[in-house]
């Protein structure tokens, strides 16, 4: 009940969450992609490293999701993240965004510090590795937490195609 109290509030405050002076991590998500359902582990578990120094987005750009679809994918893999849908792609378009699930992160400033994968577990699409070996949202959000320069870089996400989650 407490879960599903706070999404609630983060859902319909979003915006004044949004006011807050911290990274922002933008996950670009579907909920019907096996490769961002795998991802919601490593996801949650970057969540509970970055606490609330960290508000995560999720963004939905799945002209079939709603708030009920978006709000019960969180809740099933217990993820607690401001929810954005974007049934029209044009958030995700700013951001070039192609798959799901793909990151944008941005600075306490509004800058854009990383756009691409999560790690590098999946090769191309259908191709994964035993396990990752380079974890570059963890690796960008760990030098932002310790005031580190993090120069902006970027990586080719491999997931579901945005028009085949449709």
């Amino acid at each position: 009940m407490k879960k599903r109290l706070l999404l609630f509030v983060m859902l319909f405050f979003g915006a004044v969450y949004a006011q807050a002076q911290k990274p922002t991590v933008f996950v670009f998500l579907a909920e019907t992609c096996p490769v961002c359902q795998y991802y919601t582990p490593k996801l949650r578990d970057l969540q509970l490293k970055f606490g609330d120094e960290v508000r995560w987005v999720a963004v939905f750009p799945n002209k079939l999701s709603n708030d009920t679809s978006a709000i019960n994918f969180l809740l099933r893999h217990d993820l607690a993240m401001v929810i954005r849908l974007d049934p029209k792609q044009v958030f995700s378009r700013v951001y070039g965004i192609e798959v799901t699930p793909e990151v944008v992160v941005k600075d306490a400033k509004g800058n854009m510090r990383y756009k691409g994968r999560i790690d590098d577990f999946y090769v191309a699409p259908g191709k994964k590795r035993n396990k990752a070996t380079t974890n570059e949202l963890e690796i960008v959000l760990d030098r932002m937490a310790k005031k580190q320069d993090a120069p902006f870089f970027e990586t080719r996400a491999v997931g579901c195609l945005l028009n085949a989650a449709h």
